[in-house]
């Protein structure tokens, strides 16, 4: 999945199994899918399913996942600017 991680996790919750997906037909930036996924793996996430311990309230997930977002998004610009040198 490149998007919908909390539309997974409500799924989940309200007891939903199975739900359909669509094909990505944007390009994607490749490195920030990759540090995204890169830092999932480092917290032992795997799939939708490994977020249904860390539900937190909506102020709360506009802090932490929108400000390691943006940290996340603004460290693979920085580095490549850096290798651009």
């Amino acid at each position: 999945m490149t998007d919908g991680h909390t539309r997974a996790v409500a799924a989940l919750r309200a007891g939903i199994a199975a739900f359909p997906l669509e094909w990505e037909g944007e390009e994607l930036d490749w490195d920030m899918y990759r540090e995204c996924v890169s830092e999932c793996r480092r917290q032992g996430i795997f799939s939708p399913a490994g977020l249904l311990s860390r539900v937190v309230s909506q102020q709360e997930y506009r802090l932490k996942w929108d400000g390691w977002c943006d940290a996340m998004q603004a460290g693979v610009l920085r580095r490549r600017t850096e290798g651009k040198k």
